[in-house]
Formats: C-alpha cells, structure tokens, sequence
C-alpha cells in the first residue's frame, strides 16, 4: 500500500479526499477533513430520512391499494414502481446528474429507493409462477416503468 506524502494530503491528492468529493490533483486548497466528513454524514441523513419517508409512503399506499383493490395481480407493487420510475426520470432530469448532490441523495437513493419495491416485485413475479398473468406483469413492469422513467425526464426537459 503507497504511503500518501504531505504534500499530497496538503493539496487534497490523498484518496480519502479524492472519494469524499475533493477532487484529485495538486492545484486544489486544503479541505479539512471535518467538513468533508459533515458533508458524508448530512449525505448519509439524507439517505436515511428519504429511505424512510419512501418506505413509508410505499408500505401505506400498497396497505391502501390492497385493502380497496383485491386482486391476484400485485397491482399496488406495479403501481408504485411505476409511479416511482415516473418520479427517478422527473428528479434526474430535473437536478441533472452533478447538481445538488445532497437533494439527489435525500430523492432518488432515500425516497425513491425506498419507495420502488424491486425486492417485492421479484417475489410477487416468483410466487405467480408460470401463468400469463406473469409474463403480463414482468413485461409490463419493464415496460411501462421503463416508459415512465423517460416520460418524467421528458417533462423535466432533460431528453
């Protein structure tokens, strides 16, 4: 493992500071540690507030949808990765992919991370086992998700 110099650390050339966001080479100020390291744990909040906020919005809007909607299909997991691919393409391409990394943090990895329900999808696709109404729901949710995603990055003008 190479030793980082002085001099490197100094001018921000250390890896620690080139993977929190400090860039790399020799022409850059000093960044004390302390305020990247605020930066990673308010990034790290964002996460985790925006995690929670999506998780609990997907589970109560999916208690809702079953409990008024009966159905074999999973309509309220298929609903929600729809909305959710509509919502990642309308954030992305509206805050762009370097702008606001904080917001993107807080949206797309905390709240809609949180939100999509890729795990259940692949349950709920597993446990319809070899039927039509499988194929209908995986192909659709490719599908139409993969539609939604690009009509939100539409409308955010990004496309």
């Amino acid at each position: 493992m190479r030793r980082t110099s002085a001099r490197e650390y100094a001018t921000g050339g250390s890896w620690f500071l080139s993977r929190c966001g400090a860039g790399a080479g020799t022409d850059r100020v000093y960044q004390d540690p302390r305020v990247i390291m605020n930066s990673l744990t308010m990034r790290y909040l964002c996460v985790m507030g925006g995690g929670a906020a999506g998780s609990l919005l997907r589970y109560t809007l999916a208690e809702l949808l079953v409990a008024r909607v009966p159905s074999r299909f999973p309509l309220a997991t298929f609903l929600i990765n729809i909305t959710g691919s509509f919502l990642i393409g309308l954030v992305l391409g509206s805050i762009g992919d370097r702008d606001a990394v904080n917001l993107r943090a807080l949206l797309v990895a905390g709240f809609l991370g949180g939100y999509t329900t890729f795990s259940a999808f692949e349950w709920e696709l597993l446990r319809l086992g070899r039927t039509g109404l499988a194929v209908v729901y995986g192909a659709g949710s490719v599908v139409v998700g993969l539609g939604c995603c690009w009509a939100g990055a539409m409308l955010a003008g990004r496309r």
